[in-house]
């Protein structure tokens, strides 16, 4: 009997995975974020009261390039990964939920330019990646003139709106196109209408087009959140991001950050008397404890749930593929579980605090407050995700929403 012979090798192309920035970056900003938390908890009342970030935050967080998490290398972003923008924002919200929300909206928004024609990259990025704002609640109406396109509309709930440089809004065209277009803020009016009782500072007041026109190369043909344009770039990574899935995902870390600092808020008491008790100090009680052991339980828990849900977002980019059903379906409803258990958590941590803690100078009630309106944003509603998971788990249509948006 002949020895064996290695069996011939057929040639197969392999198509080399993606990758993200975070070996060299998540460190270095995860880093800057926990350097500003003092300055962010100093001011975190403050935005608050004005209904904006002051002017040190901001130029704080542009200085660290936070503002510049999810914008591809081509761009000279970051580049990093869902996950890893989703962690550093958690660290930002321990300082001001408000900032973190702020330099989510941007950075997705800094996102999309990054996917729009080249003109439009170009103005975007001159100098830089800006602040910028965007918005779903409104659609505008395009009319075509001379040179491009004149817009009318209002765009409701447009966080970051106070301090971005351009506006990315869309539109129709002749009651039937999709378009979206490149706007200076300056263009734009701005109403000062976002009178919320938390997450004041992010600013989200509703912008309005008065008759702007947009030159026809800062405009695209758009099909949700994707242009259909040509395109010359080389992709990346984050160009293949699955765009609900991923707002959905990387913002849970804003949630989650709030929660970590409203839980460390509470920690700081464990020394203070439990009024109406025979404990000299909140720690002696063993309900303290066991209440708050699994307050961080639960906490920690929607971590790792947050962890999962972003690599799972990553991992289709790396492909270079879209999500399918069942990563999306596992997103929505994982996320709408971390939305109960935080806030579960939350409402419980408020318990151990008292009622002190809701004083203006406390740092508890702002946390709690923000997280209350933050975790109520609509890319979150827990009841809508659980709807659609029943749907397709019971092998019924999918009725709840648009196939587009799982």
């Amino acid at each position: 009997m002949s020895a064996l012979q290695p069996i011939a090798q057929t040639d197969i192309a392999v198509t080399p995975k993606l990758t993200f920035n975070d070996d060299v970056a998540e460190a270095r900003l995860m880093a800057a974020a926990k350097d500003l938390h003092p300055l962010l908890q100093k001011n975190t009342q403050t935005h608050h009261q004005i209904g904006e970030l002051t002017p040190e935050v901001v130029d704080a967080l542009v200085a660290a390039g936070l503002h510049n998490m999810a914008v591809p290398l081509r761009m000279n972003g970051e580049h990093l990964s869902a996950k890893a923008t989703a962690r550093v924002s958690a660290e930002i919200a321990k300082g001001c939920p408000s900032a973190a929300w702020c330099i989510a909206i941007s950075n997705s928004c800094a996102l999309l330019g990054s996917q729009m024609t080249e003109p439009m990259q170009k103005k975007i990025f001159a100098d830089g990646t800006p602040l910028m704002t965007s918005s779903i609640a409104g659609m505008g109406q395009f009319k075509a003139v001379d040179g491009g396109y004149v817009l009318n509309g209002r765009w409701d709930y447009c966080s970051n709106s106070h301090h971005a440089q351009f506006a990315l809004f869309q539109g129709v065209l002749d009651e039937t196109q999709l378009m979206i277009g490149l706007i200076p803020i300056g263009d734009m009016k701005r109403l000062d209408n976002w009178d919320m009782i938390g997450m004041r500072g992010t600013g989200s007041d509703a912008l309005v087009a008065e008759d702007v026109f947009i030159p026809a190369d800062l405009t695209a043909k758009i099909a949700g959140f994707s242009i259909q344009e040509e395109v010359s770039f080389e992709k990346e990574a984050s160009d293949y991001w699955t765009m609900y899935s991923l707002i959905r995902a990387k913002n849970l870390g804003v949630m989650v950050g709030a929660a970590e600092g409203l839980l460390a808020a509470v920690i700081e008491t464990k020394s203070r008397p439990m009024v109406y008790s025979t404990y000299p100090q909140k720690q002696d009680s063993a309900t303290f404890r066991t209440s708050l052991g699994k307050c961080a339980a639960q906490i920690s828990s929607v971590r790792s749930m947050m962890d999962a849900v972003n690599d799972l977002v990553d991992g289709a980019a790396i492909e270079a593929r879209g999500m399918n059903r069942e990563e999306l379906l596992r997103v929505r409803a994982d996320t709408g579980i971390a939305v109960n258990l935080l806030t579960e958590a939350t409402t419980a941590l408020m318990f151990l605090a008292g009622s002190s803690a809701f004083g203006q100078a406390k740092l508890a009630q702002r946390y709690w407050t923000d997280f209350n309106v933050g975790i109520r944003h609509a890319i979150f509603n827990p009841d809508i995700s659980f709807e659609v998971n029943g749907e397709i788990t019971l092998g019924q249509e999918l009725s709840a929403v648009p196939e587009m948006m799982l």
